[in-house]
């Protein structure tokens, strides 16, 4: 499946970015892992404000969410 949504590139992103607001942890997950892979640095304002959220959307100790957004804004 991931092989197949990056294959889609850029015409993804919107979409993407569209659903993070009110996706689960785990699909929040993975969609900035996608939107990583994928370069997207135009998500980027939508991962700042992801991450303005992480205390409010993380599950207990589980850093995922909070690694891959970081890694994003980093690398992008």
């Amino acid at each position: 499946m991931t092989r197949e949504l990056l294959s889609i590139g850029d015409r993804i992103v919107p979409f993407l970015v569209a659903r993070l607001p009110e996706s689960s942890l785990d699909d929040a997950i993975y969609i900035v892992f996608l939107l990583g892979q994928l370069d997207a640095t135009e998500a980027r304002p939508a991962l700042l404000e992801l991450q303005s959220q992480l205390d409010d959307r993380s599950a207990g100790r589980d850093l995922t969410l909070r690694m891959q957004v970081e890694y994003f804004l980093r690398d992008t």
